[in-house]
């Protein structure tokens, strides 16, 4: 055997694996070759340094890299604004959810829109009407809130939205034609539509999925499930 064979046998040995050559054999050749002797020396002082470090406690070096690297390290806002750039059709339809939950809101509030007169007896039905019209505010905007969050819930809100919006506008051209709903009334319904077309973006991106727009944008450990938290070499074609 050469000593370039004898040596990927004992460097093998020293990592712990099976060598595939009679241990008999690489220990007459070490005992007859002062090369390989040397060799085998500096591996196990390698292998010993390495099993200290391995053991050894260890300093989070991150602030000191970022330091020296001039990189500033995100706050807890910043990773906020970068999740929202990268979710931007989440975020609208988070937001819409809670511009219709104002809308509610205002309702309960007494801004009737329009829906309640109070010059014929019928104002006590209005009442029911306005009340019953809130519920359902409430319900839709609730329902975009958690669709944002939770992308998985988008298709529902989809479909409801996307029937609501339909027997809706029917009825709102209808009632303007024939001036039984007021310009503010119309204004209020924005929000359904707005929330439909995001809901249908939310929809399509998470099908899709992925989290648009980079596919190269940066991936935050807390992102990454346990499962999936190890690191693989670069040599490792698995990789």
């Amino acid at each position: 055997m050469n000593c370039q064979e004898v040596r990927e046998q004992l460097s093998a040995w020293v990592d712990g694996e099976q060598a595939s050559v009679a241990r008999k054999r690489l220990d007459e050749h070490v005992l007859s070759c002062a090369s390989c002797r040397e060799w085998l020396g500096r591996a196990r002082g390698l292998e010993r340094q390495f099993a200290y470090a391995r053991s050894a406690p260890t300093r989070d070096l991150t602030g000191q890299i970022l330091a020296a690297a001039a990189v500033e390290p995100l706050t807890r806002t910043a990773r906020y604004v970068h999740w929202a750039r990268q979710n931007v059709n989440r975020c609208a339809l988070v937001l819409i959810g809670l511009l219709q939950l104002g809308v509610a809101g205002m309702q309960v509030a007494g801004i009737n829109f329009g829906m309640v007169s109070s010059q014929h007896h019928g104002a006590m039905t209005g009442e029911h009407l306005m009340n019953e019209s809130t519920a359902w505010v409430v319900a839709l905007g609730v329902a975009m809130v958690i669709a944002g969050v939770r992308p998985a819930a988008a298709a529902g809100m989809a479909t409801v939205l996307g029937a609501f919006a339909l027997v809706l506008s029917g009825y709102v051209i209808n009632d303007a034609v024939n001036g039984q709903v007021t310009a503010s009334r119309i204004v209020s319904h924005a929000p359904v539509l707005l929330g439909l077309i995001f809901a249908l973006l939310v929809l399509r991106d998470y099908r899709a999925g992925r989290n648009p727009p980079n596919q190269h944008r940066a991936v935050f450990l807390d992102e990454v499930s346990s499962g999936e938290r190890h690191l693989r070499s670069a040599d490792n074609s698995a990789a």
